[in-house]
């Protein structure tokens, strides 16, 4: 994933989970192409990126978990990812499954994070100062029976998410195979041969206070 963005010179948000990045794990990404890390914006993923709802959808920091564990949660990963990463790290949070309670939201403010991200329309909605970086288009969530109305329902998110101006992708490379990764490659080179749209990951969007 990395390899491709970089040939691209493409911008790209990577949510990290804390529990899964070690020294060694660090210093291989770290060593990526050090000659721009502006390129990539390293943010934080959960925990451990584990279910803790008895019922309902999948969420790691949802209402079925006392607030007070929560919080420790977020604080661990933070301190975890500033250690191993330094500046590298920037404070934005994108829950697991893209779902988190009202009360983590208030938390996310409260121990300075710079915004968080989920699917477009999630709720609850962030608490104010707290802007969310919404993904709007989804590469691999598909639920529809057949794949020509899936492919046809994507180019209709991407359709729509350009004349909104705001274009928010979701990838994950684990889901991904070898056609993907090639249409991800003809969707990059479509996105950078049009001069009318600007590539950016999550810090652009907070440092130039883009709500």
């Amino acid at each position: 994933m990395m390899d491709l963005f970089s040939t691209y010179g493409l911008p790209l948000s990577l949510a990290v989970v804390p529990a899964f990045l070690t020294r060694e794990r660090w210093r291989y990404l770290n060593g990526f192409e050090k000659k721009n890390p502006s390129r990539w914006c390293w943010h934080q993923h959960g925990w451990r990126h584990v279910n803790h709802e008895t019922e309902g959808k999948k969420q790691e920091f949802g209402g079925g978990r006392p607030i007070s564990k929560i919080e420790n949660d977020l604080i661990r990963g933070k301190e975890r990812l500033e250690m191993l990463m330094g500046d590298r790290f920037y404070p934005i949070f994108t829950p697991p499954w893209n779902r988190c309670s009202s009360g983590t939201l208030k938390l996310l403010k409260a121990l300075n994070f710079a915004a968080v991200s989920r699917s477009r329309g999630s709720r609850p909605p962030p608490c104010r100062g707290l802007p969310d970086y919404y993904v709007n288009v989804d590469l691999h969530t598909r639920r529809e029976a057949k794949p020509a109305a899936a492919w046809e329902n994507l180019f209709a998110e991407l359709k729509e998410a350009v004349a909104s101006n705001y274009c928010g992708i979701m990838i994950h490379h684990r889901m991904m195979n070898d056609a993907a990764f090639d249409f991800i490659e003809l969707l990059i080179k479509t996105l950078i041969g049009n001069r009318s749209l600007q590539p950016v990951h999550f810090k652009d969007l907070a440092e130039n206070r883009v709500l």
